[in-house]
């Protein structure tokens, strides 16, 4: 009998009638279940046959909603490299329990591609400061006019910290504003003197 099942993975990818993995249990519990198919659906930049041959699961693996978490993470990664900061996914799961086996389709949902529109760097005390900030913020590539890369920007933003660490200076805000109607995002940096 094949049940067809919405699993949402922000609840735990669980399916009714196969047992649930739950924090640090062993994968060995779904060896016997093997995946049927591992699909990506929707429209993309990407060409989802590659994702699916990079990042997917092949016909027989064992099924493993933790292992499947994980590379529909990895999946969700490569998005947020290109300004797809809203990326989401559908999933859609067939069950066969007769023969043991999953088919997982995941309707992808990039959304808009954001572009970085301007950098605000706020409480500098002199233009070498502004000049080091700067040069960090390109060496992630988080630059006016170009993509907006939410992980590099995350990892630019630690490497400030401990830039300005050293300076005796403490980075009080790096964050951005979104705005959905242009697809951009500005960026505020904001930076203080120790103690205050």
């Amino acid at each position: 009998m094949i049940s067809m099942i919405m699993v949402y993975l922000a609840i735990a990818f669980a399916i009714p009638g196969l047992p649930c993995l739950q924090e640090g249990e062993a994968d060995q519990s779904f060896l016997d279940y093997k995946i049927d198919e591992f699909v990506l659906e929707g429209k993309t930049i990407f060409r989802l046959e590659n994702l699916v041959g990079m990042y997917g699961l092949k016909k027989g693996d064992p099924y493993s909603p933790k292992l499947i978490k994980e590379k529909l993470e990895v999946i969700q990664r490569v998005f947020l490299n290109y300004g797809y900061i809203d990326f989401t996914y559908t999933p859609r799961i067939n069950v066969n329990h007769e023969e043991k086996t999953v088919s997982c389709a995941f309707l992808l949902l990039p959304g808009k591609q954001y572009f970085v529109k301007q950098i605000n760097i706020l409480g500098i005390r002199d233009k070498n400061d502004d000049k080091e900030i700067r040069s960090v913020l390109n060496e992630y590539f988080v630059n006016e006019g170009k993509l907006f890369n939410s992980i590099a920007f995350e990892m630019c933003s630690r490497k400030l910290e401990r830039l300005l660490e050293s300076k005796n200076l403490t980075l009080k805000e790096c964050k951005y504003e979104r705005s959905s109607d242009q697809g951009t995002v500005d960026i505020s940096i904001r930076i203080q003197t120790k103690g205050r």
